[in-house]
């Protein structure tokens, strides 16, 4: 009944971070970067300002008289700008300083997203905060503040995904196992690292693909029994070694699978036409989808 419990409430704070924790940073951030927009915009209005300044104060120490010398020379000592009007009759003209644009000094290019990868068909959509139970390693341990990021597959189905996004000093890490084309899954960080405003520089994928889950229906039937469990069947005329199951959470209201961990039961020796009804800890019959079914 715990069990059960937890996953429902995982399921309402992944509820929320779609609708909530994702959309209140990413408008922050967006806010952030318009401000940093302005203050760039005012800085570069003030040093073109600057900079006509001092071609105004070089034109005029170059029409003459030896008051515009001293006034258009950049650095030097004011008796030696005497002595040189004195004993030539020349007014020393300004010291000259080369006046480097913003184009001389160009930005790191970032990312934003929606952002597909290179080289996939893998699209982050949104990254964003997340607080609740940390379901990546099966723990359920509460976090606060973690990344999370929602990936959406656009291409084959994978039976594993590596994903690296890089913040310039810090590097985040999602990972996921059995993803069905076209399927969306939310991700958490591995390490549980904090969500970070910081850009974002790049992100890169690994994958593994395949042509599809093994589901083995010519040898194995496995139904829910509507009570949190699931009923397998061996429908075979022999005697199977063992049956794996995995299964993932998912959200089919929103179409969307949560946590990149897929979860596996395993029965061993399974007599021919025989069912058994097995207990998972984290399936629920509600929230929880299999994916494969494995006889090898």
């Amino acid at each position: 009944m715990k069990r059960k419990t937890a996953v429902i409430i995982v399921v309402g704070l992944i509820i929320v971070f779609m609708l909530a924790g994702l959309i209140a940073p990413l408008v922050s951030k967006q806010q952030t970067e318009n401000s940093a927009g302005e203050n760039i915009e005012n800085n570069i209005e003030n040093s073109t300002e600057s900079n006509t300044a001092g071609s105004t104060e070089a034109s005029s120490s170059e029409s003459g008289g030896s008051n515009s010398g001293k006034a258009g020379s950049s650095s030097g000592n004011n008796n030696e700008d005497e002595s040189e009007d004195n004993n030539d009759g020349n007014v020393a003209e300004p010291e000259s300083h080369s006046q480097n644009s913003v184009e001389d000094f160009p930005s790191i290019p970032t990312i934003s997203f929606p952002y597909t990868i290179s080289g996939t068909d893998l699209v982050i959509e949104q990254v964003g905060a997340y607080d609740g139970y940390f379901i990546e390693d099966g723990s359920d341990a509460e976090v606060s503040g973690i990344a999370a990021i929602v990936l959406k597959n656009n291409g084959s189905s994978l039976e594993f995904v590596g994903i690296g996004i890089s913040q310039g000093t810090r590097s985040l890490a999602f990972t996921g196992s059995l993803i069905p084309a076209g399927a969306t899954v939310v991700l958490q960080e591995q390490n549980r690292a904090e969500y970070s405003l910081d850009p974002y520089y790049s992100a890169t994928a690994t994958t593994k693909i395949t042509d599809g889950f093994e589901m083995s229906k010519d040898l194995v039937s496995v139904r829910d029994n509507g009570k949190n469990k699931l009923v397998v069947t061996n429908i075979s005329n022999n005697t199977i070694p063992y049956v794996k199951i995995f299964f993932k959470n998912y959200l089919p209201d929103e179409n969307i699978f949560v946590g990149g961990i897929s979860y596996s039961i395993t029965l061993e020796n399974v007599e021919p036409e025989t069912s058994t009804e097995v207990t998972a800890s984290h399936y629920d019959s509600k929230y929880s989808v299999v994916l494969e079914v494995s006889t090898e």
